[in-house]
C-alpha cells in the first residue's frame, strides 16, 4: 500500500483515482446529454458503410460525426441488428424497431400490440404513458431524465467504491500517534475487483470482509451509517440539506415508472453540481479523517 507526500498545491487536491473516475463519469454523462440534444452522434463505419454516408465529417480515430437522416439511418440500423426491418422507401428508427417487435411477438401477441397502441381505455386517463415521463412529445424530457438516473447511479457507485477502499486500507483505523499517520493512495484495482460466486452469493477473495459488508453498503441509508459510525465520515456536505433525499426520490420515481417527472436542463445541471460537491466533499473527508486519498 503506497504512501505519498501531503499535497502542496490546489492542483493536487483531488488526485485520487476514485474521485477522478467519478468526475470523468459525470463528464461523460454531460457529453452524451449535450450531443444527443444537439442531434449528433459518433459512428464508426467500415469502408462499405462509409460509402453510403453523405456529408460526413471525420472526427477522430476512425469515428465519423453524423446527424441521423435518411442516408445515415439505414447504415446505423444495420449495425444495430435491425437491417432486415428497414423500410427502404422511408427508413426510420421507429418503423425498424416496430417491425422487429412484431417479428418477435407474432402471432400470439397481436392482441396485446393493438391494446398498447390505444390512447383511451374505457374512459380512463392515459396514466400509463403519463407516469413514464416519456412519449413522442416528451423526447427531450426522456433524454434528460434518463441521464439523471445514470448520474445518481454514478454517485451511488462512487460512495460504494470509497467505502470498499476504506475497509481495505483502514479496517483497523488509524493506529499510533496522529503525527505518525501516513497519507496513502487508494489503488483502483481494489474497487474494480470482480466477485466470484459461491452458492449464488458474491465473494470477494482479495477483500473478504467486503463479502459481508456489500449487502449493507448498497443501501443508501445503511451506507451513510457505516461511513459515520465506523469511519467518522459524513458522506455528504451539510449545505446540501435535503437535496440528496429529494434527488433520490426523483430518481426512484423515474426508474420505477411511479409518476410523471419533468426535468429541465437547468435542473439536471443543479443535480450534476450536487453530485460534484458531494463527490469532492467525500474525498476531503477521507483525506482528513482517515488519511486516505481516494
Amino acid at each position: 500500500m503506497p504512501s505519498v507526500n501531503e499535497p502542496t498545491d490546489e492542483s493536487q487536491l483531488f488526485s485520487g483515482k476514485l474521485v477522478w473516475a467519478a468526475l470523468r463519469q459525470l463528464q461523460a454523462l454531460r457529453e452524451s446529454l449535450t450531443w444527443t440534444l444537439d442531434g449528433k452522434f459518433l459512428f464508426r463505419a467500415n469502408e462499405d458503410e462509409a460509402s453510403h454516408l453523405r456529408e460526413k465529417e471525420e472526427f477522430t480515430d476512425g469515428w465519423t460525426l453524423l446527424t441521423l437522416d435518411e442516408h445515415t439511418v439505414p447504415v446505423w440500423l444495420r449495425q444495430q441488428g435491425l437491417g432486415n426491418h428497414v423500410d427502404k422507401e422511408r427508413p426510420s428508427i421507429a418503423t425498424a424497431m416496430e417491425g422487429y417487435r412484431i417479428h418477435l411477438l407474432r402471432p400470439s401477441a397481436y392482441k396485446a400490440l393493438r391494446s398498447e397502441q390505444r390512447c383511451a381505455h374505457q374512459g380512463s386517463n392515459d396514466f400509463g404513458a403519463d407516469r413514464s415521463s416519456a412519449g413522442w412529445f416528451r423526447s427531450i424530457n426522456f433524454c434528460i431524465t434518463s441521464v439523471f438516473v445514470r448520474l445518481l447511479g454514478a454517485w451511488e457507485q462512487y460512495e460504494i467504491d470509497v467505502l470498499k477502499a476504506l475497509f481495505y486500507y483502514r479496517s483497523t483505523g488509524l493506529l499510533g500517534p496522529e503525527g505518525e499517520h501516513i497519507l496513502q493512495q487508494a489503488d483502483d484495482a481494489i474497487v474494480r475487483e470482480e466477485p466470484s460466486y459461491r452458492d449464488k452469493k458474491r465473494v470477494f477473495p482479495k477483500h473478504p470482509v467486503w463479502t459481508w459488508v456489500i449487502r449493507y453498503a448498497e443501501n443508501n441509508v445503511e451506507r451513510a451509517k457505516i461511513f459515520s459510525d465506523v469511519f467518522g465520515i459524513k458522506a455528504r456536505p451539510k449545505e446540501t440539506g435535503g437535496q440528496s433525499e429529494a434527488a433520490y426520490e426523483k430518481r426512484n420515481a423515474i426508474a420505477h415508472g411511479r409518476l410523471n417527472v419533468e426535468m429541465t436542463l437547468a435542473e439536471y445541471v443543479d443535480a450534476d453540481v450536487l453530485v460534484f460537491r458531494s463527490v469532492t466533499h467525500l474525498a476531503d473527508q477521507c483525506r482528513e479523517q482517515q488519511k486516505l486519498i481516494v
